[in-house]
């Protein structure tokens, strides 16, 4: 039977034919002529919040790439502050998904200092596993450590040709829906009493985050956040994780769980107890102590708070050696392990022994005496205590440090002596060598019982007991010199040609080839007094009515005084060597006869021949009560009172000089043609025949000066509400001040060579007038020209209550109560910047075009033309949170779907059944 193919036969294998080579070469060719592109930016949607400002802050260098061509990444409108970039995400959601997938993370990428203004980051478009992206939508998130993180959107898609890519067809708002649940929760301990938890944000509309521990919320935090850190858990203890996120349409599902189990608290061992010390030698101490712990690495030993040494576990004894002799130490013993250090034991203090100081050099024995020998010797050491002297091998005397001297007494002459020298510390002693040394005879013994007699005013004789047996003489000293060299066994010496009543000091002495010994004293002795040889040459003058100076030579060396005689009985005794004596208190016009003797402890000289004199009349008495009166600046009038009755008449003087000779019972004068403004000093006396009286006492006067010229050109200034300002020309150089007149009334006097004056304490909007005068003793001068000013306002009061409320996250509004009412406006400061002046009577303003989540500080003053205020604070007031909304997906190019496996075996099994049918058919029919 012949078999023929069917019309339906053949149209099937035609469509299998075409589903299988066709549609795979169109495909093929379209393939090789895509490409992918990065778009950049936020998407364009109606809502601002999608795309809050901080998001346009991360920009890149252009807005489209090639798949695999490096992506530069800027943020900028940094504030000035230190930052630390967390870390670095690019989410990605492939087209026909649902879900954000973490594609590419990089932590703790970088610092930003404190004076950049912007930071870039690459990125090569690669994954960890080398992967690249395709067709979809995805953003790149960059998070900061102090307060926000950072966004820039893209799309890729593939096109044909290189052209660009149509931009995508609008869509209306989508309604919100709740937030992608969070991904990739992982959690770890970081003490025993905290877990920090992490997980990736795969939202873009949440409000915030819930964390939720062993099933119960335990911290709600705010958007864009991806970890957490629970604190105050328990060690040892286990604990379950899940997070979700939310928005006004309600919450994501939970992430997976995470469990942890907190680490339990580390076990430090126990401190060690006991610990002493063993001084072993100026240079080591042993210490021990007890081990109070099981489970300790080691010891750990510390020397004045630093550690020396790092034992074995069970060790309980330590050596420290190579110290100093003679230090303090403290010493503290640890015990550790792995999870730290126990308390340090309690404190040892120890002091190590000295070490024995070296023994002294070059010992050197001198003799002094027969009964004395010096020692001396070098110190060679600088830690003993003291030095020990040894004579003859036993220690006679101990002394301090630092010495290097000794005398060594009571020893017998003509005797030999071995001496040495240790130094000596609580460490033990170290000794010089030996050094012997002979003492000689000894000197004579001193004579005693010395004696003197005055025998005459030139001679003096001594006497003292010889006590000696052995001396070669004897010396005597007058006054320190050797005056006489005797025999020995003398006890006798006449000092003579000596001065009459004068003192002599002696010293005697007895002496041998050994040396010479003085008297255990000294003796004073005086030769008697002569008497005085008189005076001569008298002579007696009167000086005054009651007075007469007696004069006479002095012809003695030792007299003690003088006596003056008058009319035979003795009127005064006068000191040596003098020659004059005022007698005083006498009668005028009367005759007295006077004698003179000089005089000492001898006795009395004879006095001289008596010579006469006579008193003169007496002067008058001086005038009283001297008093002036200025008639003008060129005239003054003197006046006094005259107590005298034997005047012959009055001198008048000015300045030292006689200006007048008045007549008697005169008792006034009038001094003309003076200078103005000039001192002068008046005196005046009485006089007659016999002399002049004594003066008055000074009288000062000053005339007076003449009137100052007045000041001109007074000027007035305004300075403030309350102060008005006045200056003028001084044209005068005798005022001694300027009197300020306002209406008429004084109200100020300044001193002399001012020339401005400041009237305070004023209202404002007033209308003042002034005049000036200069002033002195004679008067006030003619005033000024008369000058007003008006005082300004007053600078108005400060706002009060000042209130600042968010209204929205870009917008806070300011009210305050206005106290004043004179202002001309109002002035609004942010952060210390004016940003508005406002009119008068304002009570409110609003501050709009401000950051979400901002801070900011305001102040409001009035003013006029015054000036301002002060400023009315509110503290810092904050803006709320921006919401933010789900980014819409972005819009895909349109694209050829690949024929599936699935879908060619289906169609390749349709035309192999339609072909068995036709096949059937034909052998059928």
């Amino acid at each position: 039977m012949r078999r023929h193919w069917s019309p339906v036969m053949i149209v099937a294998v035609l469509a299998v034919l075409f589903l299988f080579v066709g549609l795979p070469f169109s495909s093929r060719t379209q393939e090789e002529d895509l490409r992918y592109t990065y778009r950049m930016g936020c998407p364009d949607r109606p809502s601002s919040s999608y795309c809050p400002a901080r998001y346009e802050s991360l920009s890149t260098d252009k807005d489209e790439y090639a798949i695999g061509e490096t992506i530069n990444l800027t943020l900028s409108d940094l504030k000035d502050f230190e930052y630390l970039v967390e870390k670095v995400e690019i989410h990605f959601k492939p087209i026909f998904e649902h879900d954000y997938e973490l594609f590419y993370t990089q932590q703790r990428v970088g610092p930003i200092s404190r004076d950049r203004d912007e930071w870039s980051w690459t990125w090569d478009q690669v994954n960890s596993e080398g992967e690249t992206l395709g067709a979809g939508r995805g953003y790149i998130r960059l998070t900061l450590n102090c307060c926000k993180n950072y966004r820039t959107y893209f799309g890729i898609s593939k096109s044909i040709s290189p052209a660009e890519p149509e931009p995508p067809e609008e869509e209306e708002p989508a309604e919100p829906t709740t937030p992608e649940r969070p991904g990739n929760l992982t959690s770890r301990a970081l003490s025993e009493t905290e877990i920090e938890i992490s997980w990736d944000d795969n939202s873009a509309n949440e409000e915030g985050f819930r964390v939720y521990r062993n099933g119960e919320l335990i911290a709600t935090l705010g958007p864009n956040v991806t970890d957490y850190t629970d604190t105050g858990l328990e060690g040892g203890q286990t604990y379950t994780y899940t997070v979700r996120a939310y928005n006004a349409a309600g919450e994501s599902a939970a992430t997976s769980s995470t469990t942890l189990q907190t680490p339990a608290a580390p076990k430090i061992p126990s401190a060690p107890g006991g610990l002493s010390s063993r001084i072993l030698s100026a240079r080591e101490i042993e210490l021990t102590w007890s081990d109070n712990s099981e489970d300790e690495e080691g010891f750990r030993v510390y020397r004045n708070g630093t550690v020396i040494a790092e034992l074995d576990p069970n060790t309980t004894r330590y050596v420290d050696s190579d110290l100093t002799g003679g230090e303090s130490y403290t010493y503290r013993v640890s015990s550790f392990n792995q999870d730290g250090e126990s308390p340090l034991s309690s404190e040892l203090n120890i002091t190590t022994p000295m070490e024995i100081p070296n023994a002294p050099g070059q010992l050197r024995v001198e003799v002094i005496s027969s009964s004395e020998v010096g020692l001396s010797w070098q110190d060679n050491s600088d830690n003993e205590e003291g030095f020990r002297i040894y004579r003859n091998g036993n220690q006679i005397t101990t002394i301090g440090p630092n010495l290097t001297e000794y005398t060594d007494t009571d020893l017998q002459e003509d005797t030999s002596y071995t001496y040495r020298v240790a130094a000596f510390n609580e460490s033990g002693e170290s000794s010089s060598e030996p050094l012997s040394s002979m003492t000689p005879l000894g000197k004579p013994e001193g004579p005693g019982e010395l004696t003197s007699e005055a025998l005459s005013p030139e001679q003096i004789r001594l006497s003292w007991q010889d006590n000696s047996d052995n001396e070669d003489g004897f010396r005597v000293y007058r006054n320190g010199e050797l005056v006489a060299e005797l025999n020995p066994n003398t006890t006798v010496y006449t000092d003579t040609d000596l001065s009459g009543g004068t003192g002599y000091n002696y010293r005697v002495s007895s002496f041998n080839q050994s040396g010479e010994t003085f008297a255990p004293y000294e003796l004073e002795g005086e030769t008697q007094v002569a008497i005085p040889v008189p005076p001569v040459q008298p002579v007696a003058r009167p000086i005054s009515p009651n007075e007469i100076e007696i004069s006479w030579q002095d012809n003695s060396e030792n007299e003690d005084g003088f006596r003056v005689y008058r009319n035979g009985e003795r009127k005064a005794t006068i000191e040596a060597n003098v020659t004059s004596y005022l007698d005083t208190g006498l009668d005028g016009g009367t005759n007295y006869t006077y004698r003179v003797s000089a005089y000492n402890d001898g006795g009395e000289s004879p006095r001289t021949s008596g010579i006469s004199a006579t008193t003169p009349v007496e002067i008058p008495t001086p005038p009283r009560n001297l008093a002036s009166e200025s008639l003008s600046p060129t005239e003054i009038r003197l006046s006094w009172r005259d107590t005298s009755e034997n005047e012959a008449g009055f001198r008048v003087y000015r300045n030292g000089n006689q200006i007048a000779d008045l007549g008697p019972d005169a008792s006034r004068y009038v001094d003309r043609d003076l200078s103005p403004d000039t001192a002068y000093t008046y005196r005046v006396t009485s006089y007659n025949e016999s002399g002049e009286s004594t003066f008055t006492s000074s009288l000062n006067v000053n005339t007076p000066r003449e009137i100052p010229s007045s000041p001109a050109r007074l000027r007035t200034e305004a300075t403030s509400s309350t102060s008005i300002r006045l200056q003028w020309d001084d044209e005068s150089d005798n005022e001694n001040g300027f009197r300020v007149y306002r209406n008429g009334n004084r109200i100020a006097t300044v001193e002399e060579d001012t020339t401005v004056y400041v009237h305070k304490n004023l209202k404002g909007e007033r209308r003042y007038c002034y005049e000036v005068v200069a002033f002195n003793e004679s008067g006030e001068s003619e005033t000024t020209n008369r000058n007003c000013a008006m005082t300004p306002p007053s600078i108005p009061l400060a706002p009060d209550r000042l209130r600042a409320s968010p209204q929205s996250p870009r917008r806070i509004r300011l009210t305050w109560d206005d106290s004043s009412n004179n202002e001309e406006g109002f002035r609004v400061y942010r952060n210390g910047v004016t940003i508005a002046t406002l009119e008068p009577n304002r009570t409110s303003y609003l501050d709009t075009e401000l950051a979400p989540e901002s801070s900011y500080s305001y102040e409001v003053s009035a003013f006029n033309r015054s000036g301002e205020s002060r400023l009315a604070g509110s503290g810092q007031v904050s803006t709320p949170a921006a919401a933010l909304e789900e980014p819409p997906a972005e819009p895909e190019e349109p694209e050829t779907e690949e024929p599936s496996l699935g879908r060619t075996s289906l169609l390749a099994g349709i035309g192999i059944v339609i072909m068995v049918m036709g096949y059937i058919y034909s052998e059928m029919g």
